[in-house]
């Protein structure tokens, strides 16, 4: 999962909302909560990996840390806002590093950002033919209220 911290996410000045990011973490925990929880944090199941970015990408969750689906809904809530600039190029590379790096060969990972450009600009940074195995949903953040 990639979740926006950007200053774009709450911050009038830049486009954003109060309370978007409580929105966009809600939006997370859905999909968590979704989750069998016999297929959550299991070898051969879902595992959740959490990558957060506002002008740099931070891995909060790696994906080998195989948590179960009550740890995972705990790291959303405790992951912060700094509000800072927007580096979903550095997001998306932090993805894919820890994807490959973990060893697997394909990948589901979800993008919400607030921003559009931002993400078709991202992807053209980062080489396509590095991200053929993995699968991005990219959700701009108007549509994360479930």
């Amino acid at each position: 999962m990639v979740v926006d911290t950007s200053g774009a996410v709450e911050y009038s000045w830049n486009g954003g909302q109060a309370g978007n990011f409580a929105i966009e973490l809600g939006f997370f925990s859905s999909i968590i909560s979704s989750l069998p929880d016999a297929e959550v944090g299991v070898s051969n199941g879902v595992n959740i990996g959490i990558v957060s970015y506002s002008s740099t990408a931070s891995i909060d969750v790696s994906l080998s840390s195989m948590l179960t689906r009550a740890d995972a809904l705990a790291a959303i809530d405790n992951l912060v806002y700094p509000g800072l600039g927007s580096n979903l190029t550095a997001a998306l590379e932090a993805a894919r590093w820890e994807i490959t790096s973990s060893g697997r060969s394909q990948a589901t990972v979800v993008v919400v950002t607030h921003i559009g450009s931002h993400l078709s600009t991202a992807l053209l940074q980062v080489r396509a033919d590095v991200l053929a195995p993995i699968f991005f949903v990219c959700i701009a953040l108007a549509f994360c209220s479930l």
